[in-house]
Parts: structure tokens; sequence; C-alpha cells
């Protein structure tokens, strides 16, 4: 008999807890790297309509940049609690947004960027400079709320998990933004008015 008919949802999202617990940072590569891949795979058949052309490359590209977030999303936590608590307070929420806002947003958007212009062997700075401000924007537009309510209203062992859901939206933007060129776009958005 499988596990899933042995195993209701509680048994397996008890069993997740219990995995996250004894082994965190391999679980949370796990989940983002699934997450990441999954926002890429949305990003291209849903919002890009890619069809044929689906580039698989660029979805395990998405998928090992995940597995390398994983971990440091943890010690990201870890060291939040460490610094402004770990309770769920008004105060606390703010605090941990603010400086995740500042301090870790600007360059673990830059690490993300390097990376995947690192695995498509694109000249960094070039991407860098075309891509970083307007994910940046992006975030800032996707993040604070979503934080703030993981903060205040999420207990430290549920926070990654609470993330990793709310990241699949933010991963299918990432992923297009990342491979996407706005230059591109504004061309085709011309040129198809000019055909009108």
């Amino acid at each position: 008999m499988s596990l899933l008919k042995k195993c209701n949802f509680k048994c397996l999202l008890r069993r997740h807890q219990q995995l996250m617990s004894a082994h965190p940072m391999v679980m949370n590569s796990i989940q983002t790297s699934l997450l990441m891949t999954a926002g890429d795979i949305t990003a291209q058949e849903l919002v890009e309509k890619k069809g044929k052309h689906y580039d698989p490359m660029r979805t395990a590209r998405m998928g090992c940049i995940g597995l390398m977030l994983g971990p440091a999303i943890t010690l990201w936590y870890r060291g939040l609690d460490r610094m402004f608590g770990s309770e769920m307070t008004m105060r606390s929420a703010l605090m941990k947004v603010a400086f995740v806002e500042v301090f870790l947003t600007p360059p673990g958007l830059a690490g993300i960027l390097i990376a995947d212009a690192l695995l498509e062997e694109k000249p960094v700075l070039e991407v860098l400079k075309k891509k970083f401000l307007r994910m940046l924007a992006a975030n800032y537009i996707y993040w604070p709320t979503s934080s703030f309510a993981i903060f205040r209203f999420s207990p430290g062992h549920s926070r990654v998990l609470w993330t990793t859901v709310l990241s699949f939206g933010w991963n299918v933007i990432m992923a297009w933004m990342i491979n996407t060129d706005v230059a591109d776009l504004e061309y085709k958005r011309i040129a198809g008015q000019s055909n009108d």
C-alpha cells in the first residue's frame, strides 16, 4: 500500500515538520529548489506562453539557485531572531522587515542575478545594470507586507514554510524578470501598436 493511501494530509504535514526539525538546511534547500523550479515553469508556460520553446536549462538554473538559497533563508531567519527576538510582536516584525529590506534584500537579489548570469555565461555587470533596480522595485512591492505577516503571525518553526509558499508567486515574477529584457518588451509593445 502506498504512503499516500496510508497517510492523510495531517500525517504528511506532521512528517514534513519532523523532517524540517531534523534537517532544516536540507529540507529548505529542497523546498526552495522545487518552488523556484515550479515558478520558472509557470513563468515560461503561463506568463511567457513559450509552449514548444520551453527552456529546460533555464528551469534547471532556477532550481540550482533554489538549492543555494534554502540554507541562506534558514540562516537568515535564525539571525533575525537572534538580533530582534523570536516573539511575534508588532515591533519585532517591523524591525525584521526593515532590516531585511534595507540590508539583506539588495545583496540577496544581486547574488541571484550574479548566479544566473554565471550559469548562463552572460556578462555579470551588464545583467546587474539591466535587471537589478527593476527586480528591487518589484521586491519592494511584493515582499514587505508578506514578510510582515510572516514575522507577526507565524511561529519560527513554520516561517520558512510560509515564506516558501509565498515565494511561489515571487518566483514566477523573478524568473520572468531575470529572463526577460525590458528593451525587448518595449520593442514588442511599440511594434504591436504600429501594426494596428
